[in-house]
């Protein structure tokens, strides 16, 4: 009989130990999986079809211009599709640094795992736009909105004026 109380003993501890452990270690893992989240940066993915700007680089956030109006992205974001309008994305990446393009349209997909991928139908370097360009186009568009006799013209011109005006603003017109 003592042999058999002793091996009962020996189980239900084994068993309850291994429970303990194994609630022990959830924990931990919980834990790390919660801190490395935290503490990972955005990997961003950002094209147009003429050039890659960034290739899952890590970067600390993004602003974009949606549709529904100018948001940020940090890590761990709600999984989102916005579709992109006329404006200025700001990518800040590591240390502060900040870089900033201007956008036509296009869309932003933040997907789970902290990854943000754009896609824009055209996308340029603020910097890099010519002032002098960006206003005449406006001025153009704008001449041709006021003239347009069609929806179809009108339509055209109108989104026009919307780049240009989008596009001026961000040259600092």
């Amino acid at each position: 009989g003592h042999y058999g109380r002793g091996t009962q003993f020996s189980t239900m501890f084994v068993r309850r130990a291994g429970a303990v452990f194994r609630a022990l270690n959830s924990v931990r893992f919980a834990a790390t999986e919660a801190k490395e989240a935290a503490s990972s940066n955005l990997r961003l993915s950002f094209a147009a079809p003429h050039q890659a700007f960034y290739t899952k680089e890590g970067v600390e956030m993004v602003t974009v211009p949606g549709e529904s109006g100018v948001f940020g992205i940090l890590p761990n974001h709600v999984p989102t599709v916005a579709k992109l309008q006329p404006g200025v994305i700001v990518v800040k990446e590591k240390e502060g640094v900040e870089k900033r393009f201007f956008v036509s349209s296009g869309f932003a997909i933040i997907s789970p795992k902290n990854e943000l991928t754009i896609n824009a139908v055209e996308a340029v370097p603020v910097e890099n736009i010519d002032k002098d360009l960006a206003r005449k186009g406006l001025d153009e568009y704008s001449a041709k909105l006021a003239s347009a006799t069609t929806d179809l013209d009108k339509a055209r011109a109108q989104i026009g004026v919307d780049v240009h005006r989008a596009l001026a603003a961000a040259a600092g017109v």
